[in-house]
């Protein structure tokens, strides 16, 4: 145990440190090595090429629930309307960049693995007609990158906040079969708390995280990505591709190279 609690703090001690060192938010510190394809408007060019077997979707079959039916919606415009209800305009560029791949690569995983439609609600992805400009443009900063592992498309599955670590999928779900969603630290309680006295219990994790002193305790299931955190690490100058690496294990960030 004593030799876990020296890893995981050294581990915030450098993420902290990258923050008092870069605090523009360029993220030059931690930038990953340039290479694979280049994507169109995208600048950060280390993206792999995705794998000749898969083909990404050009729509998505989204089930309707309230509305009651089944609708065909473009991809992009899909992530469009999940990202602005999942995440919202308000958090930063890198985050939101990290949530749209996230989203555009569950999607894909469910379409590539069930013979269904994607839900609109919570059990799947909230997907709604609301638009914003920054949610928007987190997409088309984006279009068709994807997260995959092992030649397949990723179940990019995210939660609103850890409280310190993520979860290892089988202690949640009781099975292991991505291993690519295992437990690791989580920063969204090593920008602004250092005025925090201890962090909420499980669910109470609801404050305004510009606030000194917040504390995000657990709110979701716990697997993959914590928003949260990806908040936190976009402000301490990670780009999405780092923050996506970090949140599922042995994975690549993808996109076509054709």
């Amino acid at each position: 145990m004593k030799k876990i609690t020296l890893v995981v703090c050294a581990f915030f001690f450098v993420l902290i440190l990258n923050c008092d060192s870069d605090s523009n938010g360029d993220g030059d510190g931690l930038a990953a090595e340039a290479g694979g394809c280049l994507s169109g408007s995208v600048s950060f060019s280390g993206y792999d090429c995705l794998p000749d077997a898969l083909d990404l979707p050009g729509v998505i079959e989204v089930e309707r629930e309230e509305l009651g039916y089944t609708e065909n919606i473009a991809i992009e415009d899909y992530v469009k309307g999940v990202l602005y209800h999942e995440m919202g305009p308000s958090f930063p560029a890198e985050a939101l960049k990290a949530q749209a791949v996230a989203i555009r690569s569950y999607a894909v995983s469910w379409m590539t693995t069930r013979n269904e439609p994607i839900c609109d609600s919570t059990m799947c992805q909230v997907y709604g007609d609301e638009r914003d400009d920054a949610t928007d443009a987190a997409v088309d900063d984006t279009a068709g990158v994807v997260v995959v592992f092992d030649g397949q498309f990723a179940q990019t599955v995210y939660h609103a906040s850890s409280g310190g670590f993520t979860e290892n999928v089988k202690d949640v779900w009781g099975s292991d079969y991505a291993t690519y969603l295992q437990s690791v630290p989580c920063l969204e309680n090593a920008v602004c708390t250092a005025d925090c006295d201890a962090c909420p219990e499980e669910g109470d994790g609801v404050c305004d995280a510009s606030e000194p002193g917040c504390c995000w305790g657990r709110n979701g299931h716990g697997v993959g990505m914590s928003q949260r955190g990806a908040q936190a690490m976009a402000q301490c100058g990670f780009d999405h591709h780092e923050i996506l690496t970090h949140y599922y294990s042995g994975v690549s960030v993808a996109t076509s190279c054709e």
